[in-house]
């Protein structure tokens, strides 16, 4: 008789400002079992212990900690990933956590990724074995920036260097063996935004100015900050000083009138890809991308080579900031080139305008938009859907 295979116990739900995010990029056909299996090593215990950050102690008590289900017979789909994330991450020689929390965390990843659970939008069930990670401890930082304390002078341009915590976060993901390791809360787009959405939270719960223009400073350095990231990007860490000279060119603008896709069909026809290799548009041309209530439309006002890469990349970034976000309605978004820079949420223009523009990723050429909406389903809509679209308005059904 077959061994039964352990099964990491899942805890109901995730701490208050904590959150977790499923996503292709972390791979897919995981099997959850595989990743039980690669969890089985996990310490137990009720109580705080110390995990070092650092070798030469117990490899399970030391982070970051790693392990794959047939890792030596290359048959296993799964690696498990325990990480220390955040500014302090690398300056902390010890932490204290409950080996009973990451167990229960790993379990909550691997039900609602791979396992399908995904409760939020029901991504994981539509895609097989989704990857993904969580994050523990993310009230950290919230208490830093309601101090007040984790950036210096906002007078300082260009930085986003943090201060004043004796303890960041964990990141809990698991991702195919054959994915490139993303240190998911260093590197992750989304983790950015969430640190961008508590700074706009902060700035519109006070009204002392001097603290308002601190929070308005803040948010202006991590917008900043997500603009130069992009989520297929593994090496810009979201707390680190924002390049100088960058000059931003896309404007991501979530379309408020705009009704946004079921999250689930654009996961689907992110799966599926944009084709290969490049597409030549020339002026006034379109192309669409559909699948069941997410279209998308890729438009050229004057000639233009598009790398496929370049129009998933944009269409990532909208999908993210627009449709998949867990706490706002799905709307639809368009990206766009501007020679200028655009007003994001925390520009002084936009201050007490937010209309939910996300200034970001540079990914298309100058004379190309990539719009996104709810499609109604007939293929024969899809350019009357895009003119209403274009206006700003709901596409007419």
């Amino acid at each position: 008789m077959a061994a039964a295979v352990p099964t990491l116990p899942a805890i109901a739900q995730l701490p208050e400002l904590d959150f977790r995010h499923c996503s292709v990029r972390y791979g897919v056909d995981i099997r959850p079992s595989d990743c039980h299996v690669a969890g089985a090593s996990l310490p137990s215990g009720p109580n705080l212990e110390t995990y070092w950050t650092s070798r030469g102690h117990d490899e399970a008590h030391t982070l970051p900690w790693s392990n794959t289900f047939g890792q030596q017979t290359l048959e296993g789909t799964c690696t498990l990933m325990i990480e220390l994330a955040g500014p302090l991450g690398r300056a902390l020689d010890r932490v204290p956590l409950v080996p009973d929390q990451i167990r229960g965390l790993a379990g909550y990843v691997i039900q609602e990724c791979p396992g399908g659970g995904d409760h939020g939008h029901n991504i994981g069930s539509a895609i097989a074995g989704l990857g993904g990670y969580a994050t523990l401890g993310f009230q950290n930082i919230w208490d830093w920036m309601e101090r007040s304390s984790l950036f210096l002078s906002p007078g300082r341009a260009g930085t986003t260097q943090f201060s004043g915590s004796r303890f960041d976060y964990i990141t809990v993901t698991v991702q195919h063996p054959l994915q490139t390791s993303r240190r998911a809360g260093d590197t992750d787009i989304h983790v950015a935004d969430k640190v961008l959405g508590f700074t706009r939270q902060l700035w519109d719960s006070v009204n002392n100015q001097y603290t308002k223009d601190w929070y308005l400073g803040l948010g202006e350095k991590l917008e900043a900050k997500v603009a130069e990231m992009s989520p297929d990007r593994e090496d810009i860490n979201w707390w680190e000083p924002v390049a100088s000279g960058r000059r931003v060119e896309m404007n991501y603008r979530c379309l408020d009138r705009v009704d946004g896709p079921a999250a689930v069909d654009c996961a689907k026809l992110q799966y599926q890809g944009f084709g290969e290799g490049t597409t030549d548009l020339d002026a006034g041309e379109t192309r669409y991308f559909s699948q069941d209530t997410c279209a998308v439309a890729v438009s050229a006002t004057k000639p233009v080579r598009l790398d496929w890469r370049q129009i998933s990349a944009a269409f990532t970034t909208l999908f993210e900031f627009c449709v998949d976000d867990p706490l706002l309605p799905s709307k639809g978004g368009r990206a766009s080139f501007e020679t200028d820079r655009a007003s994001g949420i925390f520009s002084r223009k936009a201050k007490r305008n937010r209309e939910g523009d996300i200034t970001g990723l540079n990914a298309l050429p100058d004379g190309s938009m990539v719009n996104m909406w709810k499609h109604s389903g007939d293929a024969s809509s899809l350019s009357h859907e895009l003119a209403a679209v274009l206006k700003g308005q709901p596409p007419q059904s």
